[in-house]
């Protein structure tokens, strides 16, 4: 288990026990310094070109907008393809991403541009239909009624989706431009003895939906194999709020992968346009994708083809699955495991969509297999994007001053030195003009065993000499073991979010990948 993974798990339990998901506090912007990049160059060309491309253009992060593009993706290829990885267990491609930002931060921009290729086959079937349905008109209504096969969906009900899917046998996305009235809306009817959650769960299992309503016609709706995949946007406090006891104990919560990367000010003039070409190829590859080709079932319906992984991406998968059961036992918070019981889902997903690209771009057959790279970048995206998702769930339910801290000290580490409440009063903006203010945050740090004072001596002219607060070192070699002499032991209390190496060796990622090239560049 890496210690990045480990030390946001422990950081998870103890906030959420000290502060209790059911009353979150209020928030306010991003959720903390410490954002770790994702792995961009394990992501297929395509994909990693539009988030940089959107991120250009409309100044949301790249990393969340990778995040928004692999669900879009996710939900393009949708049920068209499975990946076998048992004689009992498949999965599909979709996945459910929430990307979390402060108002402002161009969420809503940057989900039209990835989400507009699917935006622009609708528009196309929506015409289709039309015409269709005036056909059948014309000729009296006979037959069976055109139907419509959606793609997209937006703030809809349980009941509401299994009629769309009903009719979208391959899948379709559900679009959130706010997060928090999907996750709200699951309980609408708890009054009435009913909530949709158990049914949402179904969904993203693929398992089959059944929804009993007063329609004396259809009195039961039913979808024998959803696959709906969801991208969507939220802010820290409000999502903050969505997310309490129920979806966490009803198992909702571990299947939304979340992040939150940093946001910036944008001024009249920044960007330049988000990259045609870039944009281009990403719409060719959406439309690819949901050109795959499908069988059909004795009555005619579609039905996805099955890939297997080949001999090198079986023992590659080995190790990934093996590291994923390791984190999932080293994690003694129950939150903490139901998140990583998902992780083999989520490494399975990512495989497929990842050997999806490589034939929607005519570098696989339909029948081609899911190879071992393949699989090794899919380790590398599930033990970022899991780490990620415990690192928001501590900023989503940490207090203000806690994070205010951690705010602090990522600035002091990149000051390099020792800094005195004059420094801070004339950096981070919240400090400014405020020596109280400063000073009391500086304090809290040396409380919670982060740092010490220390004071310079006076100048030659004499004077005060100048207090200073320095960081303490991590441990006493760098390999953050031992504590420093004379550091407190857990004092006060503040929690200041490490970020382990990507190189450490012991992530997911990294433990897979040097068996899938080693693999490859032997030829197998």
């Amino acid at each position: 288990m890496s210690a990045d993974t480990r030390q946001r798990a422990g950081e998870v339990r103890d906030v959420l026990r000290a502060v209790g998901v059911s009353a979150p506090l209020d928030r306010g912007g991003g959720l903390g310094d410490d954002w770790r990049p994702p792995p961009f160059d394990s992501l297929p060309a395509t994909i990693r070109d539009v988030a940089f491309a959107v991120d250009h253009a409309v100044g949301f992060d790249a990393g969340g907008a990778a995040c928004l593009a692999l669900a879009v993706l996710s939900g393009a290829v949708g049920a068209r393809r499975a990946i076998r990885l048992s004689g009992t267990w498949g999965e599909r491609a979709p996945l459910w991403s929430v990307v979390v930002a402060p108002p402002g931060a161009g969420k809503s921009p940057a989900l039209d541009l990835i989400v507009a290729p699917l935006d622009d086959a609708e528009r196309d079937r929506f015409a289709a239909h039309d015409a269709a349905l005036a056909r059948w008109k014309a000729a009296g209504s006979e037959g069976e009624r055109p139907t419509l096969e959606r793609l997209v969906v937006s703030d809809v009900t349980i009941e509401t989706l299994g009629e769309r899917l009903r009719d979208a046998p391959m899948g379709l996305l559900l679009r959130l431009d706010e997060a928090s009235g999907w996750l709200e809306g699951f309980d609408r009817y708890r009054a009435r003895g009913r909530t949709d959650a158990p049914a949402w769960c179904s969904a993203w299992s693929g398992s089959p939906i059944r929804v009993d309503r007063k329609n004396k016609d259809a009195p039961t709706l039913f979808v024998p194999s959803p696959a709906v995949a969801v991208a969507g946007c939220s802010t820290p406090g409000v999502l903050a709020r969505a997310l309490d006891d129920r979806a966490f104990e009803g198992g909702l919560a571990s299947r939304i992968l979340l992040a939150a990367p940093p946001s910036r000010s944008r001024r009249w003039g920044d960007g330049g346009g988000a990259g045609p070409a870039a944009l281009d190829r990403w719409r060719w590859l959406i439309h690819a994708a949901l050109a795959l080709p499908v069988d059909a079932d004795p009555d005619g319906r579609p039905i996805g083809l099955v890939v297997d992984l080949d001999s090198a991406a079986e023992r590659e998968w080995s190790i990934a699955f093996d590291a994923i059961q390791r984190q999932r036992e080293d994690a003694d918070d129950e939150r903490a495991q139901e998140l990583f019981s998902k992780a083999p889902a989520l490494l399975a997903r990512l495989a497929l969509l990842f050997r999806c690209v490589r034939e929607a771009e005519g570098e696989a057959g339909p029948g081609d297999p899911v190879t071992a790279l393949d699989v090794a970048a899919a380790a590398e995206w599930a033990d970022w994007w899991i780490t990620e998702t415990l690192r928001c769930w501590r900023g989503l339910w940490t207090p203000e001053h806690v994070r205010a801290d951690d705010r602090l000290v990522a600035w002091i580490k990149r000051q390099g030195k020792p800094v005195s409440v004059r420094d801070v009063t004339r950096g981070p903006r919240e400090y400014r003009r405020d020596p109280t203010k400063a000073d009391a945050a500086l304090g809290r740090l040396v409380a919670g065993g982060v740092g010490e004072w220390i004071d310079d001596p006076p100048a030659a002219e004499g004077g005060r000499p100048t207090r200073r607060f320095r960081l303490w070192p991590s441990g006493d070699g760098g390999d953050g073991d031992e504590t420093p002499a004379g550091a407190p032991m857990n004092g006060g209390s503040v929690t200041v979010a490490g970020v382990a190496s990507a190189a450490d060796g012991d992530t997911l990622g990294a433990r897979a990948s040097v068996a899938a090239f080693a693999d490859h560049e032997g030829g197998s």
